[in-house]
């Protein structure tokens, strides 16, 4: 799943009660919430990651 796709669902998820809606864009079994969470926990971590590798390659402080 995409970073788009998991933004867009959890933009539909939060107009409407999700646990009976049908309308998500991703899933559409009973437990679409569930998955949701999980691939936008995974997301997090992965940004989380790769926000981490980007700031070890900025240099910490500049002589002058």
């Amino acid at each position: 799943m995409t970073r788009q796709e998991i933004i867009q669902a959890l933009r539909q998820c939060a107009k409407r009660d999700c646990s009976s809606c049908g309308m998500c864009p991703i899933f559409q079994d009973r437990e679409c919430v569930e998955h949701l969470a999980a691939a936008a926990a995974d997301l997090i971590e992965r940004l989380t990651a790769e926000n981490a590798a980007l700031r070890e390659k900025v240099p910490q402080w500049i002589s002058v």
